[in-house]
């Protein structure tokens, strides 16, 4: 099961001169967390989110593996003012917030043993192909 071995990344401060080179490194999106890994869309902590809307549409099966961040409105908004309406809308139990999901990996079982970007690779062919709704 891939839930016994994913431990979701958490955005973090570096020291850059403590860095070696080469590295590769993804913008923060102050949004919070979806995550499916077994057909149940998740938070970080891999429980449900409150937003029930949010829950069933990305525990699609078109969505099995995908991991990345959930924002409500304008993704260059203040991070503030992003981070809070986007918690706001996947904590209400009621509704149906226009969540996109940024999408950074893929994590099925069958490519866990890929590195990251061959999973990488691997998710923007499949969005490409499939177009899932809400992923970007």
């Amino acid at each position: 099961m891939v839930r016994e071995v994913f431990q979701p990344t958490r955005a973090c401060d570096i020291d850059l001169t403590k860095v070696s080179y080469p590295v590769m490194g993804l913008p923060k999106i102050d949004g919070v967390r979806i995550v499916n890994l077994e057909g149940y869309a998740t938070a970080r902590t891999l429980e449900p989110h409150g937003n029930i809307y949010t829950t069933e549409r990305f525990s699609a099966d078109e969505y099995l593996g995908i991991d990345g961040e959930g924002t409500v409105g304008d993704i260059t908004s203040p991070m503030d003012s992003l981070c809070r309406d986007t918690t706001s809308a996947l904590n209400t139990y009621e509704g149906k917030p226009d969540v996109k999901w940024n999408a950074f990996d893929f994590l099925r079982e069958d490519i866990l043993d890929l590195t990251y970007i061959e999973r990488y690779q691997k998710l923007v062919e499949y969005v490409n192909q499939q177009k899932p709704d809400g992923v970007t």
